[in-house]
């Protein structure tokens, strides 16, 4: 799978948890979105800061998935 360029929301976007809700601060909006797909097959949000390289960026958004990954496993037994 190929990756696409990585984008941070901008600050003029506002992510809110319902309508009467203070905004949240600015994050990332990390999606695995196949070349060849309409649209994303898995989106979440990260809340990293800007000045993170990309080798840890990819390397923390793996980690939160096996962590994420294995609890739903574990739930399951």
């Amino acid at each position: 799978m190929h990756g696409r360029p990585l984008k941070r929301l901008p600050r003029s976007f506002e992510l809110r948890t319902s309508a009467d809700a203070e905004p949240l601060a600015a994050c990332w909006l990390i999606a695995e979105w196949p070349i060849v797909a309409a649209a994303p097959a898995k989106c979440c949000f990260a809340n990293l800061p800007e000045t993170t390289s990309k080798k840890n960026f990819f390397w923390m958004v793996k980690t939160r998935w096996w962590v994420e990954h294995s609890y739903e496993e574990l739930k399951d037994k």
